[in-house]
C-alpha cells in the first residue's frame, strides 16, 4: 500500500471519493463492483461505514476507479476509509483514504 490519501470535509458535506487502482492493474482488467467494498472506521476502530458511507453509492468508474460518497462525520474526528477492490479470486486491492472532520 502506498501512503493513505489524505481528504477533508465538513460534517454537513457529501462528497463522492474515488481510489483509482489502475496502476497495480493490467490493461484487460476490471473492478468487480458487486464483490469490492469499502469500510469506514473511526479513530477508534469502530465500523462506521453505516453513518458515514452514503448508502448504495458504491460505484466502478472507468472500470479501474472504486468510488463512494461519504457524508455526516463528527467536527474534528479522524476516520480510516479502506477501499477494497475485487479484481478476481488471484488478485484483489486496498488502498486507505484518512478523512479529517472540520467544521
Amino acid at each position: 500500500m502506498a501512503n493513505a490519501i489524505k481528504l477533508r470535509k465538513q460534517p454537513w458535506e457529501v462528497i463522492p471519493v474515488s481510489v483509482d487502482f489502475s496502476e497495480n492493474m493490467e490493461e484487460d482488467e476490471i473492478i468487480e463492483v458487486g464483490l469490492s467494498d469499502v469500510v469506514a472506521y473511526n479513530s477508534s476502530s469502530e465500523d462506521v461505514s453505516d453513518s458515514l458511507l452514503k448508502e448504495n453509492s458504491i460505484s466502478v468508474v472507468d472500470d479501474k476507479k472504486l468510488q463512494i460518497s461519504i457524508q455526516n462525520g463528527e467536527d474534528k474526528n479522524n476516520y480510516l476509509i479502506s477501499f477494497r477492490a475485487y479484481i478476481s479470486d488471484d488478485k484483489k486491492l486496498e488502498e486507505d483514504v484518512k478523512l479529517k472532520v472540520i467544521d
